[in-house]
């Protein structure tokens, strides 16, 4: 069972991200912060982080660097914002991006496609 870390500074939108993933079968855990969330991730390593790109006063860009220095995960970057905020997601790690408002199958697909053998790291 792959493990997911739902990172939301909306508990409601985490929730209902990880309530979806959950259905799916992944093993989900949820953090409001980009503190919490790089402490989860320390303690226990998961396979994919969805993140939100604004969360409280970080920005899921630092989160994402943060992350990947402690070990190699696959990060699908979610956001509201009207900027162009794809590429420089791409340019440091994330390997999906979603716009909030996302169809939730698009998110589930999203997230399946970063843990398929082509994305997996060795």
């Amino acid at each position: 069972m792959a493990k997911a870390l739902v990172v939301d500074d909306d508990r409601g939108n985490a929730g209902l991200v990880g309530d979806f993933l959950r259905e799916e079968g992944y093993q989900v855990n949820t953090a409001h912060t980009a503190a919490k969330a790089l402490e989860m991730a320390a303690a226990e390593p998961h396979d994919v982080v969805v993140t939100d790109l604004n969360i409280g006063p970080d920005c899921g860009y630092g989160l994402t660097v943060s992350i990947k220095e402690l070990y190699p995960v696959h990060v699908v970057m979610m956001s509201a914002s009207v900027t162009d905020w794809e590429a420089k997601a791409m340019e440091v790690g994330v390997v999906a991006t979603l716009r909030k408002p996302f169809d939730i199958d698009d998110l589930l697909k999203k997230v399946a496609d970063a843990l398929t053998p082509k994305r997996r790291y060795d």
